[in-house]
């Protein structure tokens, strides 16, 4: 996708870095993917927000993208809802107006920078946030562990904006997995 793709529809430029647009959903959606950084979306978070979507024929949908010469198009912030889009556009022919905020001229730095500045508010695990300390085999290996504990006690799992009470749980986790990673480099010799 390429900046002249979606000109008609920019409303907004702010301090000649974000472009903001207001468009249909199916103009992006063949170009958009998930930024290599980000964690896998929650199948039953992004569920729960079709339902909502279903029943309230209501959702913020504004998702955040920068151009990125190595990945192209991601989607660097909002991928939750940009999987609800997907779902809405696929099973029920849905094409909602959306926002997107775009970066077009980005490195991973300011793809980084921005994305910690966003989710300043909200609870995310240091897991993602601090990315380079952790080997991408790793984290996909946190990942499977986290998705095999979700769908084996269903019971636990809640799915929150700002989940603070699982908040020592993750600090637990995450002191784990160093712990385990730590003695895994030392091991190995890494």
């Amino acid at each position: 996708m390429k900046q002249s793709d979606i000109k008609k529809y920019l409303i907004s430029i702010e301090n000649n870095k974000y472009y903001y647009y207001l468009l249909p959903f199916d103009i992006i959606t063949h170009y958009v993917k998930n930024w290599s950084r980000n964690r896998t979306q929650e199948e039953q978070k992004v569920n729960e927000m079709y339902e909502t979507y279903i029943e309230k024929k209501h959702l913020h949908f504004f998702l955040h993208l920068a151009f990125d010469k190595e990945e192209k198009m991601v989607c660097y912030d909002g991928n939750h809802r940009l999987k609800v889009l997907e779902k809405l556009l696929e099973i029920d022919n849905i094409n909602p107006m959306i926002f997107i905020s775009v970066i077009w001229e980005s490195n991973y730095t300011d793809i980084f920078e921005d994305f910690k500045n966003l989710n300043k508010q909200s609870v995310v695990p240091e897991l993602y946030i601090e990315q380079a300390k952790y080997s991408e085999i790793f984290t996909k290996k946190v990942e499977k562990m986290v998705n095999n504990y979700t769908n084996n006690y269903k019971h636990f799992v809640k799915t929150s904006t700002n989940p603070k009470h699982h908040i020592l749980m993750l600090v637990l986790l995450i002191i784990i997995l160093k712990k385990y990673m730590t003695n895994y480099q030392k091991k190995n010799k890494i």
